[in-house]
């Protein structure tokens, strides 16, 4: 029973940070559901906070069954979310919560994996360029990714300035726009910083490791700003314009953006399909990543089946661990080591430019469930 339940779901219990002994919970009775049948309760002995063995479970707080694999396969088969809802009987709102889930649970198993890499490959950078709500909110996502694996370490997002040519009309209305809600000026260093912090996480038996990038400006200030990583981070730069063959330094991230532009129906250029909210559009981004570095082969036609985090150097058993509680077992916003792109992610923290709306954070997202009196203690 208690491996089933291993720690006190309450983030202010002791039980919950430290690994509690047999007997930590009792029995506090049962409920009843339709979705679930007959479920049993049970109480922390030191702090009275009640739980069920769903609590730890991926589909605590819901009520449809729908498959978080089939979700997460037609999200990387370019099946829009309306396609999806309709094909389960649900709505669009239905399938967006349970890739935000999947995306949380990508999050804890990239977090997870990260401390067992001992790969010394060398890194590729770059931004994959998008748009969010409508063209005059075009985005930059940056990706961190092993040059020889092509396994996604890290990814962030950065709004920029609408460009290319437009017409009298559109500046006009991308002034009127800027003027009232502000513009994204700076996003692209934030965003770069991120990234260069995800590389600092990163361990590193011995020796510096190889930055890819292209010749892009704000990656040089970023770089030259931050004095973390003088010693660690060699960088080669690579133009932009330079033939995009496997013989480019930078073709493992323009090989990820090409998957994401086939893979991805809200990215597929020139479409009726786009992303309509910021938050949103991550979430599907870390879903996918997570497909693509623990479910996809490394290389189809040569029959490669090994995964992308095997060939980027993470422990095998470790991998296969993670798998299997992938669609099951619940990520706790408290038990995962993140960095600052994940943390961004998992609270939903990324704004939208030109909108004002905004949605409440569900509880679950950081565990502030609902709380029992402390009499339920033993």
């Amino acid at each position: 029973m208690s491996h089933s339940l291993p720690f006190c779901p309450n983030r202010d219990c002791a039980f919950h940070h430290a690994p509690p002994g047999d007997g930590w919970f009792r029995p506090y009775g049962v409920y009843r559901t339709k979705a679930y049948g007959t479920v049993k309760r049970y109480a922390c002995r030191l702090c009275g906070k009640s739980f069920s063995r769903r609590t730890f479970r991926l589909s605590y707080y819901l009520h449809l069954h729908v498959s978080f694999r089939d979700i997460l396969y037609g999200l990387a088969s370019c099946s829009g979310l309306r396609a999806m809802a309709r094909r389960y009987g649900v709505t669009d709102k239905v399938i967006s919560n349970r890739i935000g889930r999947l995306a949380r649970q990508a999050i804890g198993t990239t977090a997870g994996l990260r401390p067992t890499q001992r790969s010394t490959e060398a890194l590729a950078a770059d931004g994959f360029e998008s748009f969010v709500l409508s063209q005059y909110c075009p985005v930059d996502i940056h990706h961190l990714i092993g040059a020889d694996s092509q396994y996604v370490h890290a990814c962030d997002l950065a709004h920029f300035r609408r460009k290319g040519r437009t017409t009298d009309y559109q500046k006009r209305k991308r002034e009127r726009l800027e003027k009232t809600f502000g513009g994204v000026s700076g996003e692209i260093f934030a965003s770069f910083e991120r990234i260069c912090r995800a590389i600092d996480d990163l361990p590193r038996p011995s020796g510096t490791i190889d930055l890819h990038t292209d010749e892009k400006r704000e990656y040089r200030a970023v770089l030259a700003a931050n004095g973390f990583l003088d010693g660690k981070v060699r960088r080669h730069t690579t133009s932009s314009r330079k033939a995009r063959t496997s013989w480019n330094p930078l073709w493992p991230v323009n090989y990820y953006d090409r998957e994401l532009r086939k893979d991805q129906a809200s990215m597929v250029r020139e479409t009726t399909r786009w992303s309509q909210e910021t938050n949103n559009c991550m979430e599907r981004t870390y879903a996918y990543a997570a497909h693509h570095n623990l479910y996809k082969p490394f290389r189809i036609r040569q029959r490669d089946d090994r995964t992308h985090a095997e060939m980027a150097g993470f422990d095998v058993r470790k991998i296969e661990f993670l798998k299997r509680r992938f669609f099951r077992e619940r990520y706790f916003y408290t038990k995962v080591s993140f960095n600052a792109s994940e943390w961004l992610v998992w609270l939903r923290a990324y704004h939208t430019p030109f909108s004002a709306g905004w949605r409440e954070l569900p509880k679950y997202v950081t565990g502030e469930e609902r709380r029992r009196p402390s009499r339920l203690a033993a």
